[in-house]
């Protein structure tokens, strides 16, 4: 069965615009954002187990701030950049020792 294909409006020009009104910092800053929060999305679908609550327990968020946190309406620090890659290490590992099973 094909998955269903939602169209998407997109205002490139909107988005253009306001990616002129950005400064070099700004757009260094937004970039990290965005990549953070992929990146975040992407293990939260390699690891559908964890829940909400353990997502805030994990790195410390108050589940209030659960949505602002995994769409980048948030002031990120190391310490979650830190978080979430030892995240991505550990899924990794997971995923290597499952394919490394007889079958």
């Amino acid at each position: 069965m094909k998955p269903e294909i939602t169209p998407v409006q997109l205002d490139s020009k909107r988005i253009g615009l306001f990616l002129r009104t950005l400064n070099d910092a700004e757009f260094i800053y937004l970039r990290h954002t965005t990549e953070f929060v992929d990146s975040l999305k992407r293990l939260m679908r390699d690891n559908p187990e964890m829940t909400k609550p353990e997502i805030c327990n994990k790195f410390n968020v108050s589940p209030k701030r659960y949505h602002d946190f995994t769409t980048g309406c948030y002031n990120y620090d190391l310490l979650h950049v830190a978080i979430l890659n030892a995240w991505g290490v550990q899924t990794f590992c997971k995923k290597q020792a499952e394919s490394q099973k007889p079958k």
